[in-house]
This record gives structure tokens, sequence and C-alpha cells, in this order.
């Protein structure tokens, strides 16, 4: 089955205007992603978003417009974010402060699948397939 991936950080890089990762960019660039997917799919083509989706309101338009939208909630323990800070997006790595800076995110109330681990190299195949197991009925739906 034809697919294609929508990554976050690759979209960044060739959008034609510029965002930062306040609350507003990020839920403006979340309704941008959910749009320019509704734009691209199609029955016979699968589209996977790869990037966070913070907000509710973009979530409903990506699912409002899609023949199978299917949403895989990554929920890692907050030690796991302190770690993963590559990107500099929490002002200050510890568990408590990034509690404190994403109260405002308005996480999935009913994923059809949630992973409550950190996702490594040690267990990515494990949930590579509980996603495949997840989407293959909806190919040929």
């Amino acid at each position: 089955v034809p697919y294609v991936d929508l990554d976050g950080d690759s979209l960044r890089k060739i959008l034609p205007f510029d965002l930062g990762y306040t609350l507003k960019d990020r839920k403006n660039i979340s309704i941008f992603y959910a749009n320019l997917a509704a734009n691209i799919e199609s029955p016979r083509v699968v589209i996977i978003c790869s990037f966070v989706a913070l907000f509710s309101l973009p979530r409903s338009i990506a699912k409002a417009n899609s023949h199978a939208y299917l949403e895989v909630f990554i929920d890692p323990p907050l030690t796991s974010l302190e770690q993963y800070n590559k990107k500099n997006l929490f002002k200050e790595s510890t568990p408590e402060s990034i509690s404190t800076q994403i109260k405002d995110y308005e996480f999935p109330l009913n994923p059809d699948l949630t992973i409550c681990e950190t996702i490594d190299a040690s267990n990515s195949i494990k949930f590579a397939s509980e996603i495949c197991r997840l989407i293959t009925p909806h190919l040929h739906s």
C-alpha cells in the first residue's frame, strides 16, 4: 500500500514561513499539517502524520477529513522527556518543570493506541508491530 509520511521536523524545514514553538505557533502548524494530510489522502494512499499534535482542534480537523483516522498517542514518562530535550523545548528539563510547561496541552482523550513507554532501539519494532496491527484492517476498507 502506498503511503506518505508527513514528518513534522522535515515539514518545518520546507515551509515558506517560519514558526517557533509557542503554543500559538504549535497550534497553527498543527492545523496546517491536518489540512495538508486531508488534501493528500485518497482511498489508495495511507497518510502517516508523525508530529506532535498538542491540541484537539487539529486532531478534529484531521479526523473529520480522513477516510480512516487512527490516533496513536505516545505518552512517555516525564523522565524520558527530560532526557530527550534535544530541541530545548523545555526551559528546564526536570519532571516538575516539564509538568508545569505541558499543562496547557490538550492530550488525546480516546486514542486508538497509547504507548506509555519511552520508544528506543530496544522496543521500536514492538511498537511498529502494534501500529501495523492497528492499521491493517483499514488498508482495504
